[in-house]
C-alpha cells in the first residue's frame, strides 16, 4: 500500500478560509476519521474541481458561471467519502450554507446523511472547526446552529419546501448527485427516462439560483444516455465535464492504472478484453451500447487550429456531405451538413450543421453553407446527396440553382459503407476539431455530439440516430477513397461576384 504523506499538526482553531479542500480532505478529514484509503492523484484533482465548483471560480467564454460539474470516476475509490468530506468542508467556509444530497434511493441517501453527521460530530472536527449542530437532526435532514442545512433525497423524492444555495450569494451550498442511478437498472430505458424526468421536473427547481448554486454530479458512467450524458449534451455551454479513466498511457506509451491500489494494470487489461462494456463505461468513462463500438473513435485525431484557418491552408479539395430528412417532429431523423477538406492523405472536418428543418429551409441552408465555404479558401468541389427519397428533391433544387450537387446511389447498407472507411479512421487519417471547452472558449460545439453517435453506432443497424454517421462516412470516402480530378486541384470556373471558382455552369440564385 502506498505510504501517505505525514499529516501536519492541526492548529487549535485554524482560519477555515486558509484551509483549501484538497488539504482538508487529505490531511484533516482522512486522518481525523481514521479512514484507510490511499490518497491518489485522482482524489487530489477531483478535490480541486469540487473546490472550484463551490467557490464559483469557473466561467465559460461568455462570462457565465458554470452551472453543472459532471465528474465521472471509477468505482470503489472512495468518491462518496470525498463528497461527504466536501460538504463538511463547505460548512467550515460557511456554516449557513444549504445543501441537497441526492442518491439513487432514499435509503442510500439517508445512510450517507447519517455518515456525514457522524463525521461532523467527531472530536477532531468539533475541536478544529466552529460548526455546531442545530435543533433538527434526522436521518434525512439536519441543521447547523447558524441555520445551515443538509437535505437527503432519493431520485424520486419531491424535496418540497427546501432549496439548495442562495439566490444572490456564492459559497452557500450545492446540489449534489452522488451515484444518481442504480447500476443494476442502468440499461433500462424506462428507469433512465424516469430519472431524467425527475431531474428536469424536480431537481432543477430546487436550486435557489442556477447562477450561484452549482449542481455537481459524481458517478461512474453506466450508459451512453445516463444522467451524466444527458446533462453534458443538454447544458453543454454551462457544463464542465471531468473524466477520470482508470487505464491511461504514460509518456513511454505504456499502460498505467490511475487506481492501482484497487485495480492493477493487469486486472484492467483483463477486464478490457473480457468485459468491454463494463470496462469502457465504469472504468474508462466512455460507455458504449451493446453491439456498438464499430467505429474506433479512439483512433480519430484532433486539430487545435480554428476551422477557418484550415481553409486558408494549401489543401487539394473541399467537399460538402449531407444526410437529409423531410420532417421536423422530435421523433424524426435529423438533417446534417458537413464540410470536409482533403489535405494530403488526411481528411479534416471543418464545419457541421445538424437540426430538423422543413424542406425549403433546408434547401436554403444548403445554399448558404455552400456559399460560406466557397467564399473561404478553395471552392467546394461537390455537394454530395443521396439520390433517393427526399434527397432527390434537394439534389434537383441545388442543380437548378447552379450548385455542384452530385447524387450518389447506395449499393451497400450503412454498416458496409462504414466498414469501407474504417481503415482511414484506424490509421489516424481522420481529423476533427477538439470538443468545445466552455471555460477556455476553444474547440467546436459539434464534436461531442458527433463522437457520441459514432461511438454507439451498431453494425446491426439498430440505432436511435445515425444521420451523422452517414455524412461522416461519405466525407471520409470523398476525401480519401475517391480519386481527384484536375478540377479538384486547379479550381473551377470563376463567378464574378466572388472572384472564386464555382460549381457546374453559371451560378443562378441562392433564393432556392
Amino acid at each position: 500500500m502506498a505510504t501517505q504523506k505525514r499529516a501536519p499538526k492541526l492548529p487549535l482553531r485554524p482560519d477555515p478560509v486558509t484551509v483549501d479542500f484538497p488539504t482538508f480532505f487529505e490531511f484533516y478529514f482522512m486522518p481525523g476519521m481514521g479512514i484507510d484509503i490511499p490518497i491518489l492523484d485522482i482524489h487530489r484533482k477531483a478535490c480541486r474541481h469540487l473546490q472550484d465548483a463551490y467557490l464559483g471560480d469557473n466561467k465559460n467564454v461568455e462570462g457565465d458561471p458554470i452551472q453543472f460539474y459532471v465528474m465521472n470516476m471509477p468505482p470503489r475509490i472512495g468518491k462518496t467519502v470525498m463528497i461527504l468530506a466536501f460538504i463538511a468542508w463547505g460548512f467550515t467556509i460557511n456554516p449557513k450554507s444549504k445543501w441537497i444530497y441526492a442518491s439513487y434511493t432514499q435509503t442510500v441517501a439517508d445512510s450517507k446523511c447519517l455518515d456525514l453527521q457522524r463525521y461532523m460530530e467527531s472530536d477532531w472536527y468539533q475541536r478544529n472547526f466552529n460548526v455546531r449542530f442545530g435543533a433538527v437532526r434526522r436521518a434525512d435532514q439536519f441543521r447547523t446552529s447558524e441555520c445551515g442545512e443538509v437535505r437527503a433525497a432519493g431520485n424520486d423524492a419531491s424535496i418540497t419546501g427546501f432549496g439548495a444555495g442562495h439566490k444572490m450569494k456564492l459559497h452557500n451550498g450545492c446540489f449534489i448527485f452522488d451515484d444518481p442511478a442504480n447500476p443494476n437498472q442502468a440499461a433500462s430505458p424506462v428507469e433512465t427516462a424516469k430519472l431524467i424526468k425527475w431531474f428536469g421536473d424536480t431537481a432543477l427547481s430546487r436550486r435557489e439560483s442556477p447562477l450561484t448554486t452549482p449542481m455537481i454530479i459524481v458517478q461512474q458512467r453506466l450508459a451512453v444516455n445516463d444522467l451524466s450524458g444527458y446533462i453534458c449534451k443538454t447544458y453543454k455551454d454551462v457544463c464542465l465535464h471531468i473524466t477520470f479513466p482508470a487505464l491511461v498511457k504514460d509518456d513511454k506509451d505504456q499502460w498505467v492504472s490511475t487506481i492501482k491500489e484497487s485495480q492493477p494494470v493487469k486486472d484492467l487489461l483483463r477486464m478490457k478484453e473480457n468485459q468491454p462494456l463494463v470496462f469502457n463505461a465504469q472504468y474508462q468513462q466512455e460507455p458504449i451500447l451493446e453491439g456498438g463500438n464499430m467505429i474506433p473513435v479512439n483512433r480519430i485525431q484532433y486539430y487545435d487550429e480554428r476551422p477557418e484557418d484550415i481553409e486558408k491552408m494549401d489543401y487539394e479539395a473541399k467537399f460538402i456531405t449531407t444526410d437529409t430528412a423531410m420532417m421536423t417532429k422530435q421523433s424524426n431523423d435529423y438533417s446534417v451538413l458537413m464540410c470536409w477538406v482533403k489535405m494530403g492523405s488526411k481528411a479534416y472536418l471543418i464545419d457541421m450543421l445538424r437540426g430538423r428543418w422543413e424542406s425549403p429551409q433546408l434547401t436554403a441552408l444548403m445554399a448558404e453553407f455552400y456559399k460560406k465555404h466557397t467564399e473561404n479558401g478553395k471552392p467546394v468541389r461537390r455537394i454530395i446527396i443521396e439520390e433517393a427519397l427526399c434527397g432527390l428533391n434537394y439534389l434537383q433544387s441545388l442543380v437548378q440553382a447552379g450548385l455542384p450537387a452530385e447524387g450518389i446511389k447506395r449499393t451497400k447498407d450503412k454498416s458496409a459503407r462504414v466498414s469501407d472507411i474504417l481503415v482511414y479512421v484506424f490509421n489516424g487519417q481522420v481529423f476533427l476539431p477538439r470538443a468545445y471547452d466552455p471555460v477556455k472558449g476553444t474547440g467546436s460545439h459539434f464534436t461531442k455530439d458527433l463522437l457520441d453517435e459514432l461511438l454507439v453506432f451498431k453494425k446491426d443497424g439498430n440505432n436511435d440516430f445515425d444521420d451523422q454517421v452517414d455524412a461522416f462516412s461519405d466525407g471520409v470516402s470523398a476525401c480519401l477513397a475517391m480519386p481527384l480530378t484536375t478540377f479538384d486541384t486547379m479550381g473551377r470556373m470563376k463567378d464574378p461576384r466572388f472572384g472564386r471558382a464555382t460549381g457546374k455552369g453559371s451560378f443562378l440564385s441562392y433564393n432556392v
